[in-house]
């Protein structure tokens, strides 16, 4: 039996709250997403929520709407992150920007970031309008620094909480909105809550949320843009609702197999580990990545899954990189050192809860992996 990278946890009391659903006149849109909507606000503390289809679909609302007519204009994001984080920026009728990360975090370079912005404005480049920046694995990007730099550059600011819902930073929970302007979610089936598909947009600008309301609806009922369906149904915001509330069970355990691993990895002189700053009081631990030889990654990922049954996931590859982004806009102009760096040694290893109580102990995985690299150094 093949041990995943990561899996959800779905006990009775989800599977009940489905089937309620189900036995019920349930409806897209209907009051579940309403219930659902409430219960994340009460969670991350912001004032609006909107829930969607999917984490995608929360990204290409923001940024159109955040948008809204200013189009062929830039939005920085960095150049490690799941496509999706682009594909918005073209969906809204922008360019994105691409930003180096920083080696250490993964997260955006804001040092990187400033000095590109700051050479835009003032050399009259290009236009940049908006900061779309994404908290990789869970660890919460330096928020207040990246608030300086879009007020500064008279930017918005989008925070892609894909893999951070649970996390804090200096003391505020991912979504409060303090720092962004928007924050989207996912509930992809293997992020820390899942609603089976779907993702949410949290803002503390009712006009922002009303009109993403409006777009999940194809722009009704006024229609002054046209929208999409990007509607979420009760029986998904119900697993929703059910999962929110083992949330914090849920990261406790992530940071739990995290702290095993750093443990086991931390002297082992053949792999790096997650750096984490030690200003960081919250990381949700969405993954748990290594950083090996490059020469020896794909085989170590064959050896881990044939030998031993553990699966490993590359978490990613740089969007610069791929065929439509070097073909349509030109990206190849640019050098994106520490992503290209990251991006050939990376590797994402198993680390969701139901490890803390199964055969599948992260001391067996650690082993098994720091056994299997030493094979092949």
């Amino acid at each position: 039996m093949t041990i995943p990278y990561s899996q959800q946890w779905i006990d009775d009391d989800d599977i009940q709250a489905v089937v309620d659903v189900l036995k019920s006149d349930f409806l897209t849109t209907g009051p579940e997403v309403a219930k659902f909507e409430r219960a994340l606000c009460d969670y991350t503390g912001a004032e609006h929520c909107v829930v969607v289809s999917s984490g995608t679909a929360a990204l290409n609302l923001a940024t159109s709407v955040l948008t809204g007519c200013r189009k062929q204009k830039y939005i920085a994001v960095p150049a490690i992150s799941f496509i999706a984080s682009a594909s918005c920026i073209v969906h809204s009728g922008n360019t994105p920007l691409f930003v180096d990360i920083d080696y250490n975090t993964h997260n955006i370079s804001t040092k990187e970031l400033d000095d590109l912005l700051y050479y835009s404005k003032t050399q009259t480049v290009r236009e940049v309008v908006g900061i779309l920046s994404v908290d990789m694995c869970g660890l919460p990007c330096d928020w207040q620094e990246l608030r300086r730099i879009a007020d500064d550059n008279n930017c918005f600011l989008i925070r892609d909480a894909a893999h951070s819902l649970g996390a804090t930073y200096k003391g505020e929970k991912t979504g409060s909105c303090k720092y962004a302007d928007v924050t989207t979610l996912s509930f992809h089936p293997v992020k820390l809550v899942t609603s089976n598909e779907g993702g949410a947009i949290l803002t503390n600008n009712k006009e922002l949320a009303d009109k993403c309301r409006a777009l999940r609806n194809h722009g009704l009922p006024d229609i002054e843009m046209l929208g999409y369906n990007y509607r979420m149904s009760d029986v998904h915001a119900a697993l929703g609702i059910s999962q929110l509330k083992k949330i914090n069970r849920f990261v406790q355990s992530r940071k739990f197999i995290a702290h095993i691993y750093d443990d086991l990895f931390h002297d082992f002189e053949h792999m790096e580990i997650p750096d984490i700053p030690k200003e960081t009081d919250g990381h949700a631990w969405h993954l748990y990545t290594i950083k090996v030889y490059e020469s020896i990654r794909t085989k170590l990922r064959h050896k881990l899954l044939e030998d031993h049954g553990i699966g490993t996931q590359i978490h990613y590859r740089p969007i610069p990189d791929w065929e439509y982004f070097q073909h349509n806009w030109g990206v190849h102009e640019r050098h994106y050192d520490n992503a290209t760096k990251y991006a050939k040694r990376v590797l994402s290893i198993p680390c969701y809860p139901k490890m803390v109580f199964s055969k599948h102990s992260p001391i067996l995985i650690a082993n098994k992996i720091k056994q299997t690299i030493r094979e092949l150094v």
